[in-house]
């Protein structure tokens, strides 16, 4: 009961920062009144964690979370939004599976349609299964990945005419291997699942959409060949449904590059944000561990810009004395960055 008081209490810790990204537009802000009282919206009495957010076209937040249904094998997916008066609808099961669903991402396309894709267990593999939500309600969950592997930490966008996109890890070919996954749904089927990056340690997708056209931009974390405490983060895009043949290294920096997340602006520009450690992590030791936010070594967040003139060189936006790490990145109406 002691670790589910304090998942719990984590949880309405992302719904406080989840509220200042809703209602409080200038990051400078912060403390200011503005700030709305914390609200629990799952009301769940035993496990809720790891939420994710939305916004649709009419603004409305859509959140989703993982709840546990009373046994500690049969977590799900649990998915609520806000009303127009302001107030949270009962919370309800979207994946409803007999496994083990886990790490939901979310996001809204302009024509308030919502898209949800999450790791799953339900067969003798670990899936990406994805569902939506219109004007009928919620479907009948998809098998997106379907593959004889470990795939798991989806991420999905929505592109400018309103299809979902998604990256995730992918187990690879070889032992040991991990590789970036992507597929799209066409309005009619999903298509197979192709691989961005190459077939070596490669974690942490992220991506987003052109304002202007279904171009694609995803990035990821890649563990160097000479060293697996050496990471990078590199980009690729896709132009007119056809992937760049080499990614392009936008870190570039001496310590280990990790976490990746990435954002658009409404002209176009790309916006990347990563913990970078100064101190590299030890030899043979890989810079995530699973559950937990520890990481060897002291990072600071990192941020670059791709515009017409290219990418910038990498500027450390968060320096402290203590670890900086898992970044998030918006961009809001006026082109903000957050």
């Amino acid at each position: 009961m002691k670790n589910q008081s304090v998942k719990t209490k984590q949880l309405l810790i992302c719904w406080a920062i989840l509220l200042f990204i809703l209602f409080v537009g200038d990051p400078i802000s912060y403390g200011a009144t503005g700030w709305l009282p914390a609200e629990n919206i799952s009301n769940d009495l035993v496990l809720s964690g790891r939420p994710a957010i939305a916004i649709d076209g009419n603004n409305t937040a859509h959140v989703v979370w993982v709840g546990n249904t009373g046994n500690h094998n049969n977590e799900e997916i649990i998915y609520t939004r806000q009303d127009s008066l302001g107030r949270w609808e009962s919370p309800i099961n979207i994946s409803n599976t007999q496994g083990k669903s886990a790490r939901p991402a979310i996001a809204a396309g302009q024509d308030n349609v919502v898209h949800v894709t999450w790791r799953d267990e339900r067969d003798a593999f670990t899936d990406i299964f994805y569902n939506r939500k219109d004007i009928n309600g919620w479907r009948v969950p998809v098998n997106i990945s379907n593959t004889d592997a470990t795939s798991f930490k989806s991420r999905i966008a929505v592109d400018i005419l309103g299809y979902p996109h998604v990256v995730w890890e992918e187990g690879g070919l070889k032992p040991n291997t991990m590789q970036i996954a992507y597929s799209y749904f066409d309005g009619y089927k999903w298509s197979a699942p192709i691989g961005v990056s190459s077939q070596n340690m490669c974690a942490w997708p992220d991506l987003a959409a052109s304002p202007f056209t279904q171009d694609i931009y995803v990035v990821w974390g890649y563990y160097m060949q000479q060293s697996i405490s050496k990471t990078e983060i590199m980009f690729n895009a896709e132009r007119s449904f056809t992937w760049g043949l080499r990614p392009t290294n936008i870190s570039l920096t001496p310590g280990a590059s990790e976490r990746p997340a990435i954002a658009v602006d409404s002209m176009g520009n790309i916006h990347v944000v990563w913990r970078d450690g100064i101190i590299p992590c030890n030899a043979g030791e890989r810079c995530d561990q699973e559950g937990s936010d520890y990481y060897p070594g002291k990072g600071d967040i990192y941020y670059s810009v791709r515009d017409y003139n290219g990418w910038s060189v990498p500027v450390a936006i968060v320096h402290t004395p203590v670890d900086s790490a898992r970044p998030a990145i918006a961009v809001d109406s006026l082109d903000n960055i957050h």
